[in-house]
């Protein structure tokens, strides 16, 4: 893979990793998930190893100060983001691919036979992320609707949900065939299914179907485990 590429590529350089664990997802869904997850774990990275990046991207300016050429590498990193991403569907202009090294892992690489004024660009997108190892870890997409929306709660007074708390049950398909993710609370064995967009739904016994709640609020409320009163000890 590295061949094509002199001028950018060291001798241990390569394309990063895709982004998510096997097995791969089956629905495009996904690459929403994996957007917002690559871009906040991109942007959570500390100066020192977002510089790792810088030598994969414009060189003219090396004489800028320090915390200009973070911010550009930082806006590199979410671009490199959207193309890890969108690597396996065709909602993108298929400008990337996966493609599996001589070891079988699977990595993000330039379509093949694609030629344009932009291909060194993507490459040094590409590289970028490798650099500061964006997708060294991989994201479990199963756990992905949970973990953003314990980090966006609906309001500022809503319940605070943790991850740790629950067990992934599996996915289920609402009207229109709108996927959900599945969880069960281990304390209080509520179950809060979520959308891509991390919106609750409520499931209907009677019909075996799902809504979306109106208020978000309402489908954390039965997440909460009792609360125990103190009772002044009487044996004194």
């Amino acid at each position: 893979m590295t061949d094509d590429y002199p001028d950018l590529l060291g001798v241990e350089w390569r394309f990063p990793r895709v982004a998510w664990e096997e097995p791969e997802p089956t629905h495009a869904v996904d690459e929403r998930l994996a957007l917002v997850a690559l871009s906040a774990r991109a942007a959570g990275l500390a100066p020192e190893v977002v510089l790792r990046a810088w030598p994969f991207l414009d060189r003219a300016a090396a004489d800028r100060p320090q915390r200009s050429v973070v911010r550009e590498v930082r806006r590199a990193l979410g671009v490199a983001a959207q193309l890890i991403a969108e690597a396996p569907w065709t909602t993108g202009p298929g400008l990337v691919t996966v493609a599996a090294d001589d070891d079988g892992t699977r990595r993000v690489v330039p379509t093949p036979g694609w030629e344009g004024p932009d291909r060194n660009r993507i490459v040094g997108y590409l590289a970028s992320a490798s650099a500061v190892g964006l997708t060294d870890t991989a994201l479990d997409v199963s756990w992905l609707p949970l973990e953003l929306a314990a980090t966006n709660p609906p309001t500022e007074d809503a319940p605070r949900l943790d991850p740790a708390e629950f067990m992934f049950m599996g996915s289920a398909e609402g009207p229109g065939r709108i996927r959900l993710w599945r969880y069960k609370h281990t304390a209080t064995r509520a179950y809060l299914n979520l959308d891509a967009e991390c919106w609750p739904w409520r499931y209907q016994a009677g019909s075996r179907t799902y809504s979306p709640y109106d208020d978000p609020a309402a489908a954390l409320a039965p997440l909460q485990p009792a609360k125990t009163v103190d009772r002044p000890d009487i044996r004194q």
